[in-house]
């Protein structure tokens, strides 16, 4: 998975604690994480 081009993410935080201006409110598992991360900010 590549977020080198979205600014709006901050690598200091913790993967499964990953948020965007959509989720901020939600943690997710890694795998949910990566599903949503593909198919909403990609």
């Amino acid at each position: 998975m590549n977020n080198n081009n979205n600014p709006n993410h901050n690598f200091n935080i913790p993967r499964v604690q990953l948020s965007c201006s959509l989720c901020t409110y939600k943690t997710f598992s890694q795998d949910i994480l990566d599903d949503h991360m593909d198919s909403q900010h990609r």
